[in-house]
């Protein structure tokens, strides 16, 4: 007998052999159930179900397909596939208290022609196949009301995605920045949806018909955020991975995330081909809100030829040459183009539009307006200078524009590299040249932000790293003359000695540890070297045969079956060699060559040496001087002079 959790409120069902429906004694809900097995299925559709209950459909889709994987008959997990595609939760029903669904992923495809759905239905008994009808119905229905909703909505150009509260229910830092971008898309006349915003008049209203309508609508989308948590808090990774979903069939879709405050490596891994803005950039939301026109097609596009070009009977063929040039260019036919191009200039020489044909040609560019986002200033092409000369002052202004635009990002990037090297370099400084090196970076860019204040900090910061410096060496001073008198003491003498002793003592435990790691170093090494190269081939044949799992169909299920279980071996035998690594580095006791081995052999012999050194002298003042006087002299002369003299509790410079 196998132990499921029941899908509509998380309580136990206890199910037999043959059974497809139960019936939860906790909730009432009459429910299809999975065929009982073993426990390893059972385990599987609960942890399966959890993901479900808090929302988290992807996570919950991928263990179905497991499932399927190793159990191509089983007629709930494709139930399951389904539940996890329209984003069902079931909550009960105020009036009755019944389990109803409610959807939280609309579709336009319905439910009654989904793949999935109709496996279900084909595997079902006859018991569980009229369960599956009549719950599917029931979310036909939720979909035709939401559908009617989503009609009658106007279209969005961009959608916000963000996280609202933390978990203390407080609005979060993520929410504010969010608004303000809001605030300057909406002045912009952008038509954006801001839940916070968009759905505040929609209380006691379900929101989905109104995001899924904003999701298919919008063609950006902005997912703001502070943090890895936020960005893939439940909720809002639902949404961008629903709009990322919509993207692969709408490629005019485009997801930018924006974020803040963390570096954009800790940003999902689903963002990764994505072009991440960070808000702390200077011209942020200027660069922002002028790439979500181009997206949006909110600003009209600029042409390309200029449209005054005067037709005489000359130059009859100018036109036409120069659209086709420039219809080349938007194709990418770059040598097509500069010959239109040519054939224009061989019947006006000084016609600034086929300079500028020729320039985007060279330069590899389809549209005027992205001259401006190339790398490097083009200005010393003769096509562009050309141009200029002979353009008018519309063409000639924009095209100067495209120069002084590169040259200010270009620039803000260079004085942006600065300061942020400077930054670091202040937050690492702990001395006072530090701290003045710091300096010294930011006055080479003491008109970029606030570059002259922390240059000043910076100084402040170096004289009190200076004032420590000097008061630590007046302490030291002190405790020399404390301690000149202190060994006058015989006793004093003897106790040093002592603590000389013990320090020998302890530092031949390390040099016989040290060396017994020098003399099995290298078998360490070649066993570190044997492990990793096993663990190597592992990794290899693991990412294999995912590939090679990825590609089999929906009912290979034997092959996907065999391949999980080569897998889990495999995964198990790289744990093992992991856990062998982990034990082998510990045998190097933290060191990463063997010449820091010896380095650090070397400076314990030094120091037991001097340890010795110390107690001959010390042995030395007792025989030559009274009991009751130790003259401190006799550790200051020879080799002793210009050194640090370490104490158990004091060091002393002369």
């Amino acid at each position: 007998m196998s132990v499921f959790k029941c899908k509509m409120c998380g309580g136990d069902l206890e199910l037999f052999e043959g059974v497809s429906v139960a019936v939860c004694e906790y909730c009432g809900t009459k429910q299809t159930v999975p065929k009982t097995e073993d426990e390893k299925k059972a385990n599987l559709f609960n942890r399966a179900n959890r993901l479900r209950f808090g929302n988290e459909f992807d996570r919950a889709a991928g263990i179905y397909e497991s499932i399927i994987a190793e159990f191509p008959e089983e007629a709930e997990a494709y139930w399951g596939l389904v539940l996890c595609k329209y984003g069902i939760e079931y909550v009960d029903d105020p009036t009755t208290a019944n389990k109803i669904p409610t959807c939280h992923r609309t579709s336009f495809e319905s439910i009654f022609s989904d793949p999935n759905y109709l496996q279900s239905v084909k595997l079902a008994d006859p018991t569980a196949k009229a369960l599956y009808e009549k719950e599917a119905a029931e979310i036909d229905r939720l979909q035709q009301k939401i559908l009617n909703i989503v009609n009658r909505e106007k279209p969005f150009d961009v959608f916000i995605c963000y996280k609202e509260t933390d978990a203390n229910g407080n609005r979060t830092t993520d929410s504010v920045l969010a608004q303000d971008i809001y605030d300057h898309l909406t002045e912009k006349g952008f038509n954006v949806f801001f839940a916070r915003i968009t759905l505040e008049d929609k209380l006691g209203q379900e929101y989905e018909p109104y995001i899924f309508a904003a999701l298919n609508s919008a063609k950006v989308m902005l997912v703001v955020g502070t943090s890895y948590e936020n960005f893939t808090a439940v909720w809002v990774k639902n949404e961008w991975n629903r709009f990322l979903a919509l993207s692969k069939t709408k490629t005019e879709k485009v997801l930018i995330p924006v974020y803040k405050d963390i570096d954009a490596y800790d940003l999902p891994e689903e963002f990764k081909n994505l072009q991440a803005q960070d808000m702390a950039k200077i011209g942020f939301t200027q660069d922002l809100i002028r790439g979500i026109k181009k997206i949006a097609q909110n600003e009209e596009p600029k042409p390309t030829v200029v449209k005054e070009t005067v037709v005489t009977a000359e130059n009859t063929n100018i036109a036409p040459l120069l659209k086709r040039a420039f219809m080349f260019l938007e194709d990418g036919e770059w040598d097509r183009a500069d010959d239109f191009c040519e054939q224009v200039l061989n019947i006006d020489p000084e016609c600034a539009e086929a300079y500028l044909g020729k320039l985007m040609a060279e330069i590899r560019v389809r549209k005027q307006e992205e001259l401006k986002d190339l790398t490097e200033p083009f200005d010393n092409s003769n096509n562009y200078q050309k141009a200029v000369r002979f353009a008018d002052e519309k063409l000639k202004t924009a095209l100067i524009s495209y120069i002084e635009h590169i040259n200010t990002r270009n620039e803000n990037a260079r004085l942006d590299g600065i300061y942020t090297r400077a930054k670091n370099a202040m937050s690492a400084a702990n001395t006072e040249s530090a701290y003045k090196e710091a300096a010294a970076l930011f006055e080479s860019v003491s008109e970029y932000q606030d570059s002259a204040a922390l240059a000043q900090s910076c100084y402040e910061k170096a004289e009190e790293e200076k004032k420590k410096a000097e008061e630590e060496k007046k302490k030291c001073d002190e405790l020399y003359k404390e301690y000149k008198a202190a060994v006058q003491n015989e006793k004093t003498g003897a106790v040093k000695k002592a603590e000389a002793n013990k320090e020998i003592a302890s530092l031949k435990i390390a040099y016989n540890n040290l060396n017994n790691l020098k003399n099995s170093w290298q078998g360490i090494e070649d066993e570190l070297f044997s492990v990793n190269e096993r663990l190597n081939s592992i990794k290899a044949e693991i990412v294999s045969l995912t590939n090679e799992k990825a590609k089999l169909g929906l009912f290979a299920g034997k092959r996907k079956k065999e391949i999980a279980e080569r897998i889990a071996m495999l995964e198990n035998n790289r744990e093992s060699l992991i856990g062998d690594i982990a034990s082998l580095q510990k045998k190097k006791l933290g060191y990463n060559t063997l010449s820091e081995v010896e380095s650090k052999t070397n400076r314990i012999t030094q120091q037991i040496e001097e340890q010795n050194k110390i107690i001959e002298e010390l042995s030395s003042a007792r025989s030559s001087h009274s009991t009751s006087s130790l003259p401190f002299e006799v550790l200051l002369s020879g080799s002793y002079a210009p050194k640090v003299i370490y104490f158990p509790t004091l060091i002393f410079w002369r």
